[in-house]
């Protein structure tokens, strides 16, 4: 008799040494029990290592996703040109199709500029078939600069990119959670789903660590807020 086919979520959760030290697989730091909204029998099921009750998996999961990362992809362009963009609209300034024009590229399969992702056909795909949420899938028209002609037509740019757009919030636990105007929140189910793709050019640090702002940036952040408040 063959076992069953395990789901994604089953083959990383087996590759974690889960069952012995189950509460480190968010943030070994955090006593989950005392976070806890539920209550369990003195039998429930506890962690080998630190003796906590175990959380109902509807929290656990709440807690994994919550436990992910900030993700910058690479700036490989900007916004092209004929785009309908007007920053005074506040937190919409986009109507119409986002149009991105690659002016280098380094190969990743998701790349980004001023708060707006774009991934390649291939990524976008993965994503559709994933459980993951947060997240929708949306056109994007695609060009190069003349520079890029000369000096990256080498590399290959794929024809097929879409752009990804963040819905999800921290406070509904989905995997992809836009935190700022331009900072990129993945749990670690979306940064595993990522890692199977190009991204050696994406910077990636912990979600509860602050990110680094330039003064430009402060500022361009600070208008929006005043435009978003009015």
């Amino acid at each position: 008799m063959t076992s069953p086919a395990l789901s994604p979520l089953a083959r990383v959760l087996a590759r974690t040494d889960f069952a012995e030290d189950w509460y480190r697989w968010c943030d070994a730091k955090r006593d989950w029990a005392a976070e806890a909204t539920g209550t369990y029998d003195e039998d429930s099921l506890l962690s080998a290592s630190g003796g906590f009750a175990a959380l109902p998996a509807s929290e656990f999961m709440r807690a994994y996703r919550a436990a992910g990362a900030r993700f910058e992809p690479e700036v490989a362009g900007g916004l092209g040109p004929g785009i309908d963009y007007d920053p005074r609209r506040g937190s919409e300034p986009l109507v119409g199709p986002l149009h991105y024009e690659f002016a280098g590229w380094l190969g990743d399969d998701i790349v980004t500029t001023s708060g707006y992702w774009i991934v390649t056909g291939r990524l976008a795909d993965a994503l559709r078939e994933s459980p993951l949420t947060g997240y929708e899938i949306g056109e994007v028209v695609v060009t190069t600069e003349e520079q890029f002609d000369m000096f990256y037509s080498h590399l290959g740019l794929p024809r097929d990119w879409e752009r990804l757009i963040p819905t999800g919030t921290e406070e509904g636990g989905e995997d992809f959670v836009l935190e700022t105007v331009v900072d990129l929140l993945v749990s670690d189910a979306a940064l595993e789903l990522l890692r199977r793709f190009h991204i050696d050019d994406a910077d990636i640090s912990p979600a509860d660590e602050e990110p680094e702002v330039s003064e430009v940036m402060r500022k361009f952040l600070d208008l929006q807020r005043a435009k978003g408040e009015r």
